[in-house]
């Protein structure tokens, strides 16, 4: 990658200054400023860079050679100033029509080479043609993959009229170099934002991050250019891991997305040029979905996104996902369980939107036939709204599943229409309708109202189905909640030689005080002074430790051979609270 200098050559008998490039006055007085220029910023360039001079033939015979304007022209004196690199004339039309105009695009175009690095001086530019090099520098951009360092203007004429500056002692003329390279990188921003705006891509905004981001700051040379660039950094990496888990699907990632508006605060606190401002707002904006407290909402935010930028399969996988999990947190059910979520709660969705009746129920939802009828009473009708709602996924899913290779497959156009007209909207009300009638409901006890309550096993062995079965219907529970591992394991071997059961339970405490609710029940069972600590405490948390009564029936059956077999079996009664002494 070549370092280019271009610079417009004009045609005036230009008065000689000093001029103030980044703060350092060059050393002597200049007739052009691409002397003060190119002494101050090329005095390490090398062979491979170049120094291109652009001029009319009307510039050529005034300023660029020897004996018009000038004794020594600017050809000469850019060979005087003992620079390694080389320096080359650009010939241009006058642009004194279209085709000129046209011609002289062409022609800086090509003189331009394939990542090159341009420090453009635009003091003498293109008078007639304002546009023309702001169109070069992004054309360019594209189409060669140059990058603009630096762009300066000599600004002369603020140190007044040319009679007036004649008049005024050679060391009183010093005229400053503006740099506007910050409004170069401004639009590039712009751009970058607008990408992201519209496409949902962050990959402009990332490689912005990674150059110099001096010209977007209100100080120059500041220290804080460190703390900008690390509040950048990290507001590029936050949205490409977001991006890249909508484009991934990434259901568990989006869900507990945090730190985005953080992120864009800590760069909005940095000195900022102004109008750097209102393009983070835009980014803000784009982002607000994800700023949703629950997992839910942003899994909703997540499908409208990628519906926003056509990413049509991601769409229906978040929407359908998003409420499988949604359910299966507010059910108390892993989210993760594959089979709860597919062979439960899908197929419960799809028996009740299609009427299916109780009688053809099979597999998960069979075996879990008590707990689906405490869910779909405690749900009533918003559950069923939610289960027609979500029942048009299905189909669209697996055609967009199997790429369209399906004798009844869906165009491209419906499937997006599908869900920009009414899918998603739907969907999304639905579960908020659902969502905000299970927070609506009283929490239950045996013989009362029925509400989300759940049940908590601390038991070394599985419930019998009447035993679940009392639990839903008696006790209104609306799932229930096994011990993972290897809390389980840790209730099943209480130590014996322990003087207290305190250390040992504690992490199931810890456990159950993350996972439950006051009214939740807690069927607790087990080695005698870990049952009572659990009780006590579950009784001082606002829970209903209860434990299993039964019956013992004693069975004989003679045998073949005379004698007789007995048999103990004992038959559930009923779950009994754990009762505080009175007082």
């Amino acid at each position: 990658m070549a370092r280019v200098f271009l610079s417009p050559l004009g045609t005036n008998k230009y008065v000689e200054c000093y001029y103030v490039v980044d703060g350092t006055r060059s050393e002597k007085p200049v007739v052009f400023v691409q002397e003060a220029l190119l002494g101050a910023i090329c005095r390490d360039w090398t062979p491979q860079d170049r120094i291109l001079i652009a001029c009319t033939k009307e510039a050529e015979e005034k300023n660029w050679i020897d004996g018009a304007n000038f004794p020594q022209g600017l050809e000469t004196r850019i060979r005087q100033l003992g620079l390694k690199v080389p320096c080359h004339k650009v010939p241009l039309p006058k642009g004194q029509d279209e085709k000129e105009i046209m011609d002289i695009f062409m022609i800086l175009m090509e003189a331009l080479g394939e990542g090159d690095q341009l420090y453009l001086d635009i003091t003498h530019s293109f008078r007639s043609l304002p546009l023309l090099q702001t169109v070069i520098i992004n054309y360019a951009k594209v189409l060669k993959n140059i990058e603009v360092q630096r762009i300066f203007y000599g600004a002369f004429e603020t140190l007044g009229p040319i009679q007036h500056v004649k008049e005024m002692p050679l060391e009183r003329r010093v005229a400053p170099v503006f740099d506007l390279t910050p409004y170069d990188t401004l639009l590039d921003w712009a751009r970058a934002v607008d990408i992201f705006q519209k496409a949902g891509r962050p990959q402009e905004i990332k490689r912005l991050v990674g150059r110099n981001v001096g010209p977007i700051f209100g100080k120059k040379d500041s220290k804080d250019n460190v703390a900008l660039a690390r509040a950048l950094s990290e507001l590029s990496n936050q949205l490409n891991a977001l991006c890249s888990n909508l484009a991934a699907v990434r259901g568990p990632k989006i869900a507990v997305a945090t730190g985005l508006d953080e992120a864009i605060d800590a760069v909005e606190n940095q000195r900022l040029i102004p109008p750097m401002q209102p393009l983070l707002e835009i980014v803000r904006r784009k982002l607000q979905g994800f700023n949703a407290a629950d997992p839910e909402a942003k899994g909703f935010a997540a499908a409208a996104w990628c519906l926003d930028h056509e990413l049509v399969p991601q769409a229906y996988v978040f929407l359908r996902e998003t409420v499988l999990s949604g359910l299966c947190r507010a059910a108390g059910h892993d989210p993760y369980d594959e089979n709860v979520r597919e062979n439960f709660w899908c197929a419960l969705l799809h028996l009740l939107a299609t009427k299916i009746p109780e009688s053809e129920w099979d597999g998960l939802l069979a075996h879990k036939r008590a707990e689906a009828r405490a869910l779909i009473e405690a749900g009533g009708n918003t559950l069923i709204s939610l289960a027609c709602a979500f029942e048009p996924l299905r189909k669209r899913r697996n055609d967009l599943l199997h790429g369209g290779w399906k004798k009844d497959a869906t165009s491209a156009k419906r499937l997006m229409d599908f869900l920009r007209r009414e899918g998603l909207k739907k969907l999304q009300k639905a579960w908020e309708s659902y969502r905000n009638g299970r927070e609506n409901s009283p929490v239950g006890a045996p013989g009362e109202s029925p509400g989300p309550r759940r049940a908590f096993l601390l038991l070394s062995h599985s419930l019998t189905s009447a035993q679940e079965e009392e639990l839903f219907k008696a006790w209104h529970v609306q799932s229930v909640v096994g011990l993972p591992e290897p809390l389980f394991s840790l209730w099943g071997q209480v130590p014996s030689e322990a003087s207290s059961v305190q250390s040992h339970l504690e992490p199931i405490l810890t456990w159950l005080e993350e996972e439950s609710a006051p009214g939740d029940v807690v069927v607790v069972q087990g080695e005698f002074g870990a049952t009572f600590y659990i009780a006590s405490w579950a009784l001082g948390r606002g829970l209903q430790p209860v434990y299993a009564t039964t019956e013992r029936i004693l069975e004989e059956k003679v045998q073949p051979d005379g004698t007789v077999l007995l048999s103990r079996v004992f038959r559930h009664v009923r779950f009994r609270p754990y009762e505080p002494f009175p007082g």
